[in-house]
């Protein structure tokens, strides 16, 4: 045969010693290694490509040479094409290769070594024993078995397959339930369906109070006693009066009988009636109640009908980044499996080659073989289909003038019902879209108290400039990343009604993780309306409103006065602290107030607490809010952060 059909390849390696070179022959390295060229040495096949000549299988083999000349005459031949001479090649000791020994062991690396025992048995003819026979029985039984296990995988496969589609699908549902847009119609329709129902059983009472009612008219309107059927007469005789006497008697048995019936029936009606009118009225108000429910819910699903597509849409994305990461792997397995089937499918090939008598007729086997057509794995293909696509998340455009209170949301809800005539309805509620005082721009430092509104907040960075040093531009409101008040003109429009200042150290922190603080009342005193300020902040409408833009750096010139304000101290271990130095610049200790100098002599526009107390240095261009000076080192933490919040009338 010719060297073609029995080695696969053949090919040189060169290494770094003088003798360290070699061939590959059916897919095993031939290493050759001698002291120097030109004598004789020993070749066998090597496990690795480090020329040494041990077999993975076994001992190193050894080629029937003298020299490496033989196969270099080998490989002469097979670019000849020429029929090569029994050239003996000794096979690794298949009586190794039991099952167990398999385990672990590719299908490629068996296929190359069979190759090779394949093409060595076709050159020789050698007879197999006993314990080749047996170990090629074992490769066959166990190259069958990955056959079944790749085949089984393969099912396997289109079970994960399938049931990743199911659960992508049922997440996809998932998110368009879960999405807080759908949440918010659902709960806005339930409300909507259970006023209704109520209004349909208020109509049904208000009906039998109607019915009830006009029934006990009825009875009301007749009352008919029997009459009393006695004639007049003149000058009677004794007869006639004894006669007369005993109608009597008989009409007013007869009128009792009829008094004791119309007052049963006036008594069954009038509690029925009475029932009937108690059991609608509390029904009117429970459907009053569920009515507020319903126009509530549909206010917050319009304000809130802005955020409900992106959560929805990141849902999705992330349901379809999970199914695409198991396809991915899928498809890894898919690919592996196939090259193992297709392997698989040549040493079975092999094995009958191995399996057959007669080197001829196995040197025609190794060739159908090695040019065995590409082997078909159509029945491993697996089907990867898309997830379903999501529903489009449209965002809910609700008409305004549906909303409660406007002009056609009556008729939209309430007016083409058949309940809604006669139906007691409350008055509408409006929609009041949320109060977001907060600029963008602002960090918050010191995390500002959920149920409050924060109308100004100074965190102090004493590297920047926070605050403007023109009182105009604090008027018209301000904001940064450290720093922001809201401006007079929305200040005015707020319905507060309370108020605090607070002063807090966002250095310290306290153990539910809030900055050190101490919070004061915003009085509404009168005495505020004589306190000069700047900027038209004399037209707020209240004096706290005014107080606040006082505090904000408006204050006009130096008042030279001390104004009362209540005392506020800081939490924990500091709660003796209050916002100044006790006994110190004049402060009086262990008394309920504490006094503001505002403005201050010694911040322009400013504001001081006695007692070398907190102060805004409003035109300061490092540090605009803390303790003064001279209060330095009373307190065990850097006072930085000023901030006015206020509650509003609901």
């Amino acid at each position: 045969a010719s060297v073609n059909d029995v080695v696969s390849t053949v090919a040189t390696r060169s290494g770094g010693g003088s003798g360290d070179s070699g061939w590959v022959v059916g897919g095993t390295m031939l290493a050759l290694t001698s002291g120097d060229y030109g004598h004789g040495g020993d070749c066998g096949a090597a496990g690795g490509s480090d020329g040494s000549g041990r077999s993975a299988w076994g001992p190193p083999l050894s080629v029937a040479a003298t020299d490496h000349i033989m196969l270099q005459h080998v490989i002469q031949l097979q670019t000849q094409g020429a029929v090569v001479p029994a050239v003996r090649v000794e096979a690794p000791p298949l009586s190794l290769l039991t099952e167990p020994s398999l385990a672990g062991t590719s299908m490629s690396q068996l296929e190359t070594t069979l190759k090779a025992l394949a093409a060595q048995q076709a050159i020789d003819g050698a007879p197999r024993d006993t314990a080749t026979a047996a170990a090629l029985d074992s490769m066959l039984n166990w190259t069958q078995a990955v056959v079944a296990e790749l085949e089984a995988d393969h099912v396997r496969d289109v079970g994960f397959l399938e049931q990743g589609l199911r659960n992508a699908s049922d997440h996809i549902e998932r998110c368009q339930a879960a999405d807080s847009g759908n949440t918010l119609a659902n709960a806005t329709e339930s409300r909507r369906a259970q006023h209704e129902v109520c209004r349909e059983q208020e109509r049904e009472m208000r009906i039998s109070k109607t019915t009830s009612g006009v029934a006990y008219d009825a009875v009301l309107a007749n009352f008919t006693p029997p009459a009393f059927p006695i004639e007049q007469q003149l000058n009677p005789t004794f007869a006639q009066v004894q006669s007369v006497l005993r109608d009597v008697v008989s009409h007013a048995e007869s009128a009792i009988s009829w008094v004791s019936a119309y007052n049963a029936t006036l008594s069954y009606h009038k509690y029925e009636h009475e029932e009937d009118v108690e059991t609608h009225a509390a029904k009117v108000v429970e459907c009053q109640t569920k009515q507020a429910a319903f126009e509530t819910q549909l206010c917050a699903q319009f304000l809130n009908a802005p955020e409900t597509c992106p959560e929805r849409r990141q849902c999705n994305v992330a349901v379809v980044d999970a199914y695409s990461t198991l396809q991915g792997r899928v498809r890894e397995q898919e690919s592996s499996r196939k090259m193992e089937f297709r392997a698989a499918m040549r040493v079975l090939c092999l094995l009958r080659v191995l399996n057959t008598s007669g080197s001829h007729h196995k040197t025609q086997l190794l060739d159908s073989c090695v040019d065995m057509p590409e082997v078909s794995t159509g029945h491993l293909d697996l089907n990867y289909t898309s997830p379903p696509p999501a529903p489009e998340c449209v965002e809910p455009a609700l008409n305004t003038s549906f909303l409660p209170c406007a002009a056609g949301f009556s008729k939209r809800f309430y007016e083409s019902e058949d309940w809604f005539e006669g139906a007691q309805m409350a008055d509408c509620i409006p929609c009041t879209p949320p109060v977001n005082l907060i600029p963008a721009e602002f960090v918050e430092r010191c995390p500002h108290e959920e149920g409050w509104h924060y109308v100004l907040d100074y965190s102090d960075d004493s590297s920047k400039d926070d605050v403007p040093d023109e009182q105009a531009e604090i008027a018209a409101g301000f904001s940064n990343s450290n720093a922001f008040y809201i401006g007079n003109a929305k200040l005015a429009d707020l319905p507060i009604r309370a108020a605090q200042m607070c002063a807090l150290a966002s250095n310290a922190r306290l153990e539910d993780g809030a900055c050190q603080w101490s919070c004061a009342d915003l009085p509404d005193s009168s005495e505020i309306a004589h306190w000069p300020c700047s900027n038209g902040c004399n037209n707020l409408g209240s004096n706290q409103k005014k107080l606040i833009a006082l505090l904000s750096g408006q204050a006009e010139a130096r008042g030279g006065v001390f104004r009362s304000m209540p005392k506020a101290f800081f939490q924990g271990s500091a709660s003796a602290l209050t916002w100044y130095v006790q006994g110190r610049g004049g402060a009086a200790a262990n008394v309920p107030e504490m006094y503001l100098d505002i403005p201050y002599y010694d911040a322009v526009g400013g504001w001081h607490v006695q007692g070398y107390g907190i102060t805004l240095w409003r035109v300061s261009k490092d540090k605009e809010f803390g303790v003064h000076k001279g209060g330095a080192g009373t307190y065990p933490f850097d006072v930085d952060t000023f901030q006015i919040r206020v509650k509003l009338e609901d």
